[in-house]
């Protein structure tokens, strides 16, 4: 008998049946079920080959934003000595000003009570008020008021960037990607690309105009030496956190008010007994770590 005289209903050899939606002719049921489980096979390895694809993603996506973050954070700390500069020279002026315009209403003043010279009552007034024309025409011939506060918009917009940039970066570093969640992911990393990296991309523009070469190699210097003190200075702590137990009485020092003020404006000796304590600790942590391999080695010939 034909399998299809079996599911006779009423008058129609043929019938469909919907299940879930699906509707399937019973004259093949077997044909269309195999169909539609090759389907859905195929639909599921997609998925999972996405998946497979976004978890490649994902890792370099976490290390591109990570390098993204360093160079970021380099450039906004060669970008602040750039504004430190500018700001130096800015209250240097500023500060040349009212020191001159005080000495100009100083000197009129006595003038006006006492007969001083030509040289002092009438040249020196002239003189610090050409000084005065001078150098604020310069400053404005400069820009620098300008430069100041573009290189200031541009280290927030920096701050910005590195801060939106550490927040995605811990997103993606803890995104757990199913085939579940692959349009979270997508929204994700869209988000970066059109707002996070396209900020990035304006702000490093602005950076580029602000510094020319030569002004980039100077200041990268610059920030070789301060980036050696950070180490130093990180190094340093790391030795106090974890040496702090050891004694280190006979390294505090009780001084008298005078000897106080002579170490403040006497560099060397303020700094003596600082660095003599952290050669102190030094010096334990490498004979620490002497003692640690002599342990290692004893261990090892006993062994044998």
């Amino acid at each position: 008998m034909n399998q299809s005289t079996i599911f006779y209903i009423k008058r129609n050899t043929l019938n469909l049946i919907n299940m879930d939606n699906l509707v399937f002719d019973i004259s093949q049921p077997t044909t269309q079920l195999n169909n539609f489980d090759f389907k859905k096979d195929i639909s599921s390895n997609e998925d999972i080959t996405k998946v497979n694809k976004y978890k490649i993603d994902q890792d370099e996506r976490f290390k591109q934003i990570k390098k993204s973050i360093d160079i970021s954070s380099k450039n906004k700390a060669i970008l602040s000595l750039k504004y430190d500069n500018i700001a130096f020279k800015i209250n240097i002026i500023q500060i040349s000003v009212i020191v001159f315009s005080t000495l100009i209403t100083f000197i009129e003043t006595l003038n006006s009570v006492y007969e001083l010279s030509i040289f002092v009552g009438t040249v020196l007034p002239i003189l610090f008020a050409s000084y005065i024309a001078i150098i604020l025409s310069i400053m404005r011939f400069f820009k620098m008021d300008d430069k100041k506060e573009t290189i200031g918009k541009t280290l927030e917009n920096f701050s910005y960037i590195i801060n939106k940039s550490r927040k995605t970066k811990h997103r993606i570093k803890n995104f757990n990607i199913t085939h579940q969640n692959t349009e979270l992911w997508e929204n994700l990393i869209s988000n970066y690309e059109n707002e996070i990296y396209d900020f990035l991309l304006n702000t490093r523009e602005a950076f580029e105009n602000i510094l020319h070469y030569k002004e980039l190699v100077y200041f990268k210097r610059r920030l070789l030496n301060h980036y050696v003190k950070n180490m130093f200075a990180h190094k340093n702590i790391d030795y106090v956190d974890k040496l702090w137990i050891h004694p280190h009485r006979e390294y505090e020092q009780n001084l008298s008010t005078c000897e106080k003020i002579y170490q403040y404006f006497c560099c060397n000796k303020k700094n003596e007994v600082y660095f003599n304590f952290l050669n102190h600790l030094e010096n334990i942590s490498l004979n620490d770590k002497k003692k640690d391999k002599h342990i290692q080695t004893d261990s090892r010939l006993t062994s044998v």
